[in-house]
């Protein structure tokens, strides 16, 4: 998963990461496969197949940074043949309806297109190397593969875990492939052509990761877009790679009660039956409260006014992070510190390795880490002369080696899966948590502080 992680970030552009943040080394590594066999980006983005990531970068905010695409050098660029039926591309707003199908499905049979049955055993690969041999995909290979579906001539397949260990595939389960019927009935996946494989939908989630590059994409529109990009005809979207995830509902819960402070400059709202406790022994002019559910749960930390310029932490090995959820906040915040964010609310997940999936949220200035990968993330802002770092989270920090009792002490979330933390992301708590904290104000301060 490593892997596959720090080839996608170096494939899109990003907010570039603070060189160095408060506890903490800026961890980067760039790691390249000379080998022809290999399935890589080379081999996957030949120098022709810069659509996406030049549309990509135009969405980017100042402080963005377009990653540039490594391509293999000898290959002779090939023309890309118009696909059957593919009218105009045109990118939906939202997930477009699902057209009649041409696919069609006998009582305990295969899906078929144009009278072939959408199997791996009709499935041609050919590879982009100086070889350029069309080779049958082994029947030995055919456990590591899922039809996704196919329409029209098209077939869509991924590839498992396990298979891309197996295969030795350089990242090559973070895409979808495609394949086309020719005229000898059997489907062709042209590793050298654009619309031989597109990202799976959780990496159209993080190539299109707001809080990294400034854009605002689904990941259907994302997905449209890439399709439309690659001449794959769109309106086929949903009969070749499926619906996609759901996004999680809006943060618009109801929040009757409010806090503030007694000089007035620090407020929010929060559910009923929840209870604002203050920390006993608080500095005077600074609030260092905890909000608990009606259980006694806690579920965020508020402290402003009080906490110096750093809080300290120790880096462990980096290891993949991922931004499930975002919004931006209008909150004073130091935008002198350098490499700083405007300030938002995050979800964010570290995969640990172990099988354990850790997660914590609240307010942040600063991205997670380098390359997709994190050792340490803070939850907090860089704020003003009176308030150096404030917090409103889960927790201030999380890092991927704490146990279990340890994360639960600091307000870090344990899962057994990524599922189950995006799971946590569609709950009533995390929305109400999530309205809870955006709605967050701090009064006499501009929203940014030279």
């Amino acid at each position: 998963m490593d892997r596959i992680e720090q080839l996608l970030k170096e494939a899109k552009p990003r907010v570039e990461e603070p060189e160095t943040i408060p506890g903490r080394d800026s961890a980067r590594s760039i790691v390249f496969s000379s080998d022809p066999n290999v399935v890589s980006l080379a081999d996957r983005r030949p120098a022709k197949r810069t659509a996406v990531r030049v549309a990509a970068a135009g969405l980017v905010a100042a402080a963005a940074v377009a990653a540039a695409v490594v391509v293999g050098g000898n290959l002779v660029q090939q023309p890309v043949p118009d696909p059957a039926n593919t009218g105009t591309p045109s990118i939906s707003e939202s997930p477009a309806p699902t057209p009649s199908p041409t696919a069609t499905e006998t009582s305990g049979g295969p899906l078929t297109t144009n009278g072939v049955e959408c199997t791996m055993a009709n499935v041609d690969q050919q590879k982009s190397d100086q070889v350029r041999a069309v080779t049958p995909v082994p029947e030995a290979n055919w456990k590591y593969y899922t039809v996704l579906g196919c329409a029209e001539g098209w077939i869509a397949y991924e590839t498992s875990d396990e298979g891309a260990r197996a295969m030795n595939l350089d990242g090559g389960n973070a895409w979808y492939n495609l394949g086309r019927l020719q005229d000898n009935k059997r489907f062709l996946t042209d590793f050298q052509q654009d619309w031989a494989s597109v990202f799976t939908w959780k990496f159209q989630g993080l190539n299109n990761d707001v809080s990294q590059n400034g854009q605002a994409m689904t990941a259907q529109q994302a997905m449209d877009k890439e399709f439309a990009d690659k001449g794959i005809p769109v309106e086929l979207r949903e009969r070749l790679v499926g619906k996609g995830p759901v996004a999680a509902p809006p943060a618009g819960e109801p929040l009757p009660n409010g806090y503030a402070s007694t000089d007035g400059r620090v407020s929010f709202s929060y559910p009923s039956g929840w209870k604002v406790q203050p920390k006993p022994d608080t500095a005077p002019n600074a609030v260092n409260l905890t909000v608990h559910d009606a259980s006694g749960k806690k579920l965020a930390d508020l402290a402003y006014g009080n906490q110096g310029s750093g809080i300290g932490g120790s880096c462990t090995t980096p290891v993949p992070y991922t931004v499930l959820d975002y919004a931006e906040v209008p909150l004073p915040y130091n935008k002198d510190v350098p490499n700083s964010v405007t300030p938002r609310f995050a979800y964010r997940v570290m995969e640990t390795g172990n099988g354990k999936v850790l997660a914590s949220y609240g307010l942040t200035s600063t991205i997670g880490g380098a390359d997709g990968k994190a050792c340490l993330i803070y939850n907090v802002v860089n704020g003003q002369e009176d308030s150096p770092i404030y917090m409103f989270a889960s927790g201030p920090q999380m890092r991927p080696d704490l146990t279990d009792a340890e994360a639960a002490e600091q307000g870090v979330l344990v899962f057994g899966s990524m599922a189950e933390a995006i799971e946590y992301r569609n709950s009533q708590e995390y929305r109400q948590v999530k309205a809870m904290i955006t709605s967050l104000t701090i009064q006499g301060r501009d929203s940014s502080v030279g």
